[in-house]
């Protein structure tokens, strides 16, 4: 970043445990990144991350970034959380969210209810996520991922704007 933006950075070693960065100062967009800066480390490493955001329709969405690193494929949980949000305190969620997985500008999955399905709800509890209710319309999926960048869109089916938290955990292979 140049030494005149008005941008922000924290460099700091953190201990295993759950963190969560705040935006604040204005409407607009912005960027919220983290990254492991010890390449290489097989001791602990980043295995969640998840922004809630106001979620609409066209450019109205919550973009999340990631990467999966290595040489090998990763396995992982992706949702996209609105209407049980409401039991957490929530107000004003998006009833009818879309989860949208790209490469670059290639979608390569998408999903509008999870289905119940049972294996997303048992890989859920495997790494900490929060039961989705029975007959949600939340969106979950699990995918096998090859080393790249990945971006997740969510939105609004209906165009209806509301609160959505997107997740992406790491699913540890059997």
């Amino acid at each position: 970043m140049p030494s005149w933006s008005a941008d922000s950075a924290i460099l700091n070693s953190l201990s295993p445990g759950v963190y969560t960065s705040t935006v604040s100062g204005g409407e607009g967009v912005s960027l919220v990144e983290a990254y492991d800066l010890n390449v290489g480390n097989t001791g602990t490493h980043l295995v969640n991350v998840s922004t809630r955001g106001l979620v609409g329709s066209g450019d109205n969405v919550v973009i999340a970034g990631f990467a999966v690193a290595g040489t090998a494929p990763k396995r992982l949980l992706i949702r996209v959380v609105g209407p049980a949000l409401s039991s957490y305190g929530v107000s004003d969620v998006v009833n009818d969210p879309l989860l949208q997985l790209y490469v670059g500008s290639e979608l390569v999955a998408q999903n509008n209810i999870w289905h119940d399905d049972p294996a997303v709800e048992i890989e859920s509890a495997r790494v900490g996520a929060f039961p989705l209710p029975r007959g949600s319309t939340d969106c979950s999926m699990l995918v096998t991922l090859m080393p790249g960048n990945y971006t997740v869109i969510a939105r609004s089916q209906s165009g209806r704007s509301g609160n959505a938290l997107v997740e992406a955990y790491e699913v540890p292979w059997r």
